[in-house]
């Protein structure tokens, strides 16, 4: 949650961290939803999105995102 953290993970680091079996989502705060259709692409259609952020929350899941 970097608006929270001061931390970003990019998205070639998520499409990395999915190959790993253990994890299975990302909470994504950055607010810039922009990043959704990469992160998806280099992840997988089965990893899951989720909005760390109330305010972005529904158009997240309009783009993919599962909540």
């Amino acid at each position: 949650m970097p608006g929270r953290t001061g931390s970003d993970l990019k998205p070639e680091t998520i499409g990395r961290l999915a190959k790993i079996e253990n994890i299975v989502a990302v909470k994504e705060a950055t607010g810039d939803l922009s990043r959704l259709p990469l992160i998806k692409q280099l992840a997988g259609e089965d990893f899951i999105f989720l909005s760390g952020d109330d305010a972005t929350g529904f158009e997240s899941m309009k783009l993919g995102g599962q909540g």
